[in-house]
């Protein structure tokens, strides 16, 4: 939860001149410049209002950007608060709310994942997300794949066995059962111990990996001394899982600097962002933004594009790197920018990738690749109630699939299934509508029985309660599951609801009494509107299982 701020708000009106400059407080907080009839044409913070805000007028403008903006500002509102935090959250907040013409939205693409470490915890917890807040966590990353992530993720607790639980369980769970966990739930270790599991891993988290493992390799050698055998060949499978991941990573140049690496290509006044992470010599992850331009309001060229882009990021940005490279087409915007970036006290070397660098230039031309790739992915994306319109033409539907539920069943170790319902309105997953059913029947491992089970509760229910019936069902599975549903239906006397199956392996959609399936091409964006609902179903009914699975180990 945010902390409310004691916000202050003075107001300049008039022209700024040198002799108002007394009356901007030298706090942080957040300005907002108006026009003569007092629309607001820009909003900014500081963490010192009176030093940024007379930098916009005692001296040359030295961006286009800025010198239209200084032409048309009339009355300026300043808000005072605590500290830098707030003034950047209330900045976010104040930008979403009045869109002001003259602020830039990077949007956050979010395509690429977090490690975040609950330091706030008694037992700080570890786990991925894609969302970045002003909490108390550490955040890692961002990442270039899920993948790898999950990869790092797993050698983590495979190391140092940090738990992953939200909330501490009173018996322990699969994850210690399976070496993956040090159970701190029930005191198996000390948190003492689980103190130097958490350096160690955050000690990986940040590339220091050559410390690591010359402590690993110190533990392990006095465990064998002093006989410990069980204890030093812990301490060498950590070795042994940070040598295969040292392998995998490629070294990209001889340094141990940090360095962003910001590549930006536009297509018919839409920018791509992408931002290059190189680590130690290593690329770590990358970050993607989206700016789409209003045509009602000031365009801006590729070059005043970037230098808003760095101003904003670097300026509110905790962990910053010893150096940005960009294109060296835009040499002239360093030393202005280092200017601005200064006024906040950061200083950050801002320099050009240039052809005669065989290191670094392949790794700029890279980030340009990928931002063209992140800005063709973002323009390619389907209107969603098109492709609902498509999916209703291209299946012959009865109904426009408004809102589509999709069915998946996941069983394990022969005595446990659990069945899910995931909703999609207007082609958007609704989470609060979710739903999952403990299946009853005797033979709950036959497919079949239990696909028919969880649609026949599902659909009785909202009759009973005389409540909205979707327009389409997915099922996950073939012909055998739809016929399986269709059964459940036809129990509940349900006729005018459009139910298909789509078969994972060649990814056939079948339709009620229909012999062969029906196959989409593979760029389509209907299919890919099934597919998604699809695996939406199956992520859900997975997560759902191994929770009945953990609270049956806890029992």
């Amino acid at each position: 939860m945010k902390k409310q701020t004691s916000s202050q708000i003075h107001q300049i009106t008039g022209i700024f001149t040198p002799e108002t400059k007394s009356a901007i407080p030298e706090n942080p907080g957040v300005y907002i410049y108006k026009d003569s009839n007092d629309t607001i044409l820009y909003i900014g913070k500081a963490k010192n209002l009176r030093k940024r805000v007379a930098s916009y007028f005692i001296k040359t403008p030295v961006y286009l950007k800025t010198h239209l903006l200084v032409q048309e500002i009339k009355n300026i509102d300043i808000i005072v608060v605590d500290n830098e935090n707030e003034a950047l959250f209330l900045e976010a907040t104040l930008i979403k709310k009045h869109l002001p013409k003259f602020n830039i939205n990077f949007k956050d693409g979010k395509f690429y994942p977090y490690i975040k470490v609950s330091l706030k915890d008694d037992f700080p917890r570890i786990f991925i997300t894609r969302n970045k807040y002003e909490d108390d966590g550490l955040y890692f990353g961002p990442y270039a794949s899920a993948g790898n992530v999950r990869a790092t993720l797993e050698i983590l607790q495979k190391m140092f066995q940090l738990r992953t639980c939200k909330i501490l369980p009173k018996k322990e769970c699969l994850e210690y059962h399976m070496g993956r966990c040090s159970a701190p739930c029930i005191n198996k270790i000390s948190p003492e111990e689980y103190k130097e599991n958490l350096e160690g891993a955050l000690n990986f988290l940040k590339g220091d990996k050559a410390t690591l493992i010359e402590d690993l390799k110190t533990k392990m050698k006095a465990a064998a001394k002093e006989m410990l055998f069980e204890k030093a060949q812990i301490y060498k499978e950590q070795l042994d899982s940070l040598y295969a991941l040292d392998e995998k990573q490629h070294v990209y140049i001889t340094s141990d600097q940090d360095i962003d690496i910001i590549g930006i290509e536009e297509k018919n006044g839409t920018f791509g962002i992408v931002v290059s992470l190189l680590r130690q010599g290593k690329l770590t992850g990358k970050e993607g933004f989206i700016v789409k331009q209003d045509p009602s309001k000031p365009l801006f060229s590729t070059q005043e594009i970037l230098e808003e882009f760095i101003i904003n990021k670097y300026s509110a940005n905790d962990s910053l790197p010893h150096s940005i490279l960009i294109n060296e087409k835009f040499d002239s915007t360093i030393q202005g920018l280092s200017d601005w970036l200064k006024e906040d006290d950061i200083t950050i070397t801002i320099r050009c990738a240039t052809k005669e660098n065989s290191q670094e230039y392949p790794l700029l031309t890279l980030a340009e690749k990928n931002a063209l790739v992140h800005l063709e992915q973002i323009l390619s994306e389907p209107d969603l109630l098109q492709t609902l319109t498509n999916l209703q033409k291209e299946l012959k539907l009865k109904n426009f699939p408004s809102i589509i539920e999709g069915f998946d069943i996941a069983k394990l170790d022969g005595t446990l299934a659990s069945g899910v319902m995931v909703q999609f309105q207007g082609g958007e997953p609704n989470k609060s509508s979710y739903k999952m059913f403990n299946i009853k029947a005797e033979n709950q491992q036959d497919d079949y029985i239990a696909m028919e089970e969880a649609v026949y509760r599902r659909y009785k229910r909202l009759l009973d309660e005389k409540k909205t019936l979707p327009q389409l069902i997915v099922i996950d599975g073939g012909k055998g599951q739809l016929s399986s549903a269709l059964k459940a239906l036809d129990k509940l006397e349900i006729k005018d609801i459009d139910i298909i199956s789509i078969a994972k392996q060649e990814e056939e959609i079948f339709k009620p009494r229909q012999k062969i399936g029906t196959l989409l091409p593979k760029n389509s964006p209907v299919l890919h509107l099934i597919q998604r609902v699809r695996d939406e179903s199956h992520r859900f009914s997975q997560y759902q299982l191994h929770r009945r699975m953990d609270k049956k180990m806890r029992s």
